[in-house]
Order: structure tokens, then C-alpha cells, then sequence
């Protein structure tokens, strides 16, 4: 599942008075978030994604996402059953002169979908099992 939303950083969102979104996941696994900044942001809007007060992304604790007409994609696998499913998006801006609009997707392997790789290894052994029973025939 893919959540997907949009935050709105005005001038007057600072680092001392950020924007702050709450976003509630369901069980499962995070595997990917991407974070997509509009052209003009000249990296003068930052954020940064938390699960209650440890900052999730980026992991350096003193580190911040920015940039400027492009998406950072961050790859990982991150259990929300263990380690708790309320993230919060925490944004502001260094300076701005008018609103940008910041947009976070984030993708949810469920605990009811199908474990891809699992399936993929039964595939693998169902077509050994069918060619070992042909060689035996031949």
C-alpha cells in the first residue's frame, strides 16, 4: 500500500516553528519513502520524517532532507508493528520568500500481502520437482 501526502511550507515555517503533520501507518513494513521537493526550492526547504521523537530519516540525527526540483528515495525495511506506526513529517524553510508545497510518499508492505520472495522460491522448487520428473522419464 502507498500512502501518499502533501505539505504546504510557508515563509513563516521556520526551524524553530516548523509544519508538522502526523501520519498514521497501518501494520507491516515500510519499504521505500520518497520525498519530492518543487523546482525553486534552491534547497532552502528542509525536512525530516520521525517515529515519535527518534528522527527516522535521515538517520544522522543533525542531518535534514532538502533539495531542489527532485525526489530523494530512500530505500530501507522498517518493521511499524515493533517499532510503533505513528511517523511525523516535520518541515520547515531557511528564508523563503513564498510558499512550496513538499510531497511524501510512503510504501507499506502489509502483513496481508503475499510474500514475494516466498512465492518465488515455491516457483522455483514446483519447476526443479517438474524437471527432475522429466529427466526421469526420458
Amino acid at each position: 500500500m502507498i500512502y501518499s501526502y502533501s505539505y504546504e511550507i510557508l515563509p513563516a515555517d521556520t526551524v524553530d516553528d516548523p509544519v508538522v503533520g502526523h501520519i498514521k501507518l497501518n501494520s507491516g513494513f515500510i519499504r521505500r519513502v520518497q520525498v519530492s521537493f518543487p523546482v525553486g526550492c534552491a534547497f532552502a526547504v528542509k525536512c525530516c520524517l520521525y517515529n515519535d521523537s527518534r528522527q527516522l530519516i535521515p538517520t544522522n540525527q543533525d542531518g535534514v532532507l532538502c533539495h531542489d526540483g527532485g525526489t530523494i528515495d530512500v530505500p530501507m525495511w522498517y518493521d511499524i508493528d515493533n517499532q510503533g506506526n505513528d511517523l511525523y513529517f516535520v518541515g520547515w524553510g531557511d528564508d523563503l520568500d513564498y510558499s512550496h508545497s513538499v510531497y511524501l510518499s510512503i510504501d507499506v508492505k502489509e502483513s496481508t500481502e503475499p510474500d514475494i520472495l516466498l512465492v518465488q522460491s515455491r516457483v522455483i522448487d514446483l519447476l526443479e520437482h517438474l524437471i527432475n520428473v522429466i529427466k526421469g522419464i526420458l
